[in-house]
């Protein structure tokens, strides 16, 4: 496989040619200069207070270095080949795409989605993948797309597992950190990336992942957080919709990943080269639980799968990220107290509603209601253990799908999304909800804060996409400066027009 890693810059000692191997690149690590003078407790220990306001300041942009030992990341690429089931820049379709099984082809892909071309979602269709016919229904797939599947069966993995982690050495420039844990991440954005052929993917850290292989990087934080999201910007032309709807979010009282924004330097063997502008999410885990709820002791489960729709409960599709309980108790006390018409007893019903009134306020058609995962569910502590909703990556927010459906009342869903439809036939959560779309308009989602941020945000990393440290190509989904503006305009008149239909909706 041959890498596109051209393009060289000045980095620190720690990051300068990488070793052959895993092992020398972190004994090389921490006997560098970054390792010995930059550790300490407040940037590198694992009592560490999270570093919010340093980590997440969305008002610059800092850089990220990674070195990974050349022979690592050819196997990582080999690795993502075999679960997306096609080479890299192929163009084809990924595994576990809509139909379930063997992934359609990009031709089968293809005619799933004409086969429900005018039709809208819930409509009957007939399609056919390796030319087996059959008959199913029009559903909205990852990628933004709405296409044929086999009733009842809406797959939303497009790989066939998890990618794996390989050691690697991560610095700010000023200090590193050694055998930090790296692999890709992602669903529909990663297959479509790799597809594309865009070498800009998207991938996470645990930053203590190897503590068992390498001791003397232990228990290792980054200011206070073990795990971080960098988010490659696929499906958003402007770069800033997980920013930005997160900040929304959070004005209004919803709980957020916080977010910034990263210039990444890849260096696997032939030099630094810039990948791109990613925006690093905060993992949502205990500083989150603990910032938001002031409590960590509690269960959080990761919803994606087919039961995360909640009308049922298995441990495919709720992944218990953090606790002790290795059970469902109370995901199957949610689905059972849907089932029941009494969901109040189960999980936090207003903050679940305040949430879906932002939340459709914004429009996102990649979150519940729409695709069943991008939230987790953490039993609170200080709420007698009921559920709260939390939702995660909003970069397919802020903005119209393909279809040009954004239905603010939420009449159009079924009853296969159980928490919504229940709370909304209902009087007195269609009331709350209401009240909280009139809500949302206001703070800032208000037309001229919105507007004001967004030129502001796009200020910030204008210099970091075009000019004399731009993306480069085979790194960058951007099109150019025009292009770049017209998405900037898009996204400032969806908004403009989005506030429109609330405000419609909640005088008719």
């Amino acid at each position: 496989m041959v890498l596109l890693l051209f393009a060289c810059a000045e980095v620190d000692d720690a990051n300068t040619n990488p070793a052959a191997s895993a092992d020398e690149l972190v004994a090389s690590c921490v006997a560098s200069e970054a390792w010995t003078g930059g550790w300490s407790e407040a940037t590198h220990g694992a009592d560490a207070e999270a570093d919010y306001d340093g980590v997440f300041d969305p008002s610059v942009v800092s850089s990220l270095t990674i070195t990974v030992a050349p022979s690592d990341y050819e196997a990582m690429y080999a690795e993502l080949a075999e679960l997306l089931g096609s080479e890299f820049g192929s163009g084809g379709g990924g595994a576990g795409a809509p139909g379930g099984g063997e992934p359609p082809g990009e031709e089968d892909m293809a005619g799933l989605v004409v086969a429900c071309d005018g039709a809208d979602i819930g409509d009957a269709c007939e399609g056919s993948i390796d030319g087996e016919a059959f008959t199913g229904t029009c559903e909205q797939a990852p990628g933004n797309v709405v296409a044929c599947v086999p009733s009842g069966e809406v797959e939303t993995d497009f790989t066939s597992g998890d990618p794996s982690y390989v050691p690697v050495t991560v610095s700010d420039g000023e200090r590193a950190w050694c055998g930090v844990g790296m692999r890709f991440k992602g669903n529909s954005t990663l297959s479509q990336t790799w597809s594309a052929g865009v070498g800009k993917l998207p991938f996470r850290f645990d930053f203590d992942k190897f503590e068992e292989e390498y001791p003397e990087v232990g228990n290792q934080r980054f200011f206070g957080f073990e795990e971080l999201s960098l988010g490659n910007g696929s499906g958003d032309a402007t770069l800033l919709r997980d920013v930005l709807a997160s900040e929304i979010l959070e004005d209004r009282g919803v709980p957020a990943a916080r977010n910034a924004f990263r210039a990444v330097y890849l260096d696997a063997g032939e030099g630094p080269v810039y990948v791109g502008l990613y925006t690093m999410m905060e993992a949502v885990g205990k500083p989150m639980m603990s910032r938001v709820y002031g409590d960590d002791a509690g269960n959080l489960y990761e919803a994606d799968g087919t039961c995360a729709t909640l009308e049922c409960a298995d441990e495919a599709s709720f992944d218990l990220k953090e606790g002790d309980d290795a059970g469902l108790a109370e995901v199957e006390g949610l689905v059972a107290a849907l089932e029941d018409g009494s969901p109040d007893a189960a999980i936090d019903v207003d903050a679940f509603l305040l949430w879906l009134a932002v939340n459709s306020a914004m429009e996102n058609w990649d979150s519940y209601g729409v695709a069943p995962h991008n939230y987790y569910l953490y039993a609170n502590p200080a709420d007698d253990g009921r559920l709260a909703f939390i939702p995660w990556d909003h970069n397919l927010a802020l903005a119209e799908s393909m279809k040009g459906e954004g239905d603010v009342s939420l009449d159009s869903i079924d009853e296969s999304w159980p928490l919504i439809r229940v709370l909304l036939d209902n009087a007195e959560g269609r009331a709350a909800y209401e009240a909280n779309l009139a809500y949302a308009l206001d703070g800032a989602f208000a037309e001229a804060t919105f507007e004001a941020r967004v030129l502001e945000v796009a200020d910030t990393i204008d210099p970091f996409l075009f000019g004399a440290d731009a993306e480069i190509e085979g790194y960058s989904f951007l099109e150019g400066e025009e292009a770049y503006d017209d998405a900037i305009a898009e996204l400032l008149e969806h908004a403009a027009s989005r506030r429109a239909e609330v405000a419609a909706s909640l005088a008719e």
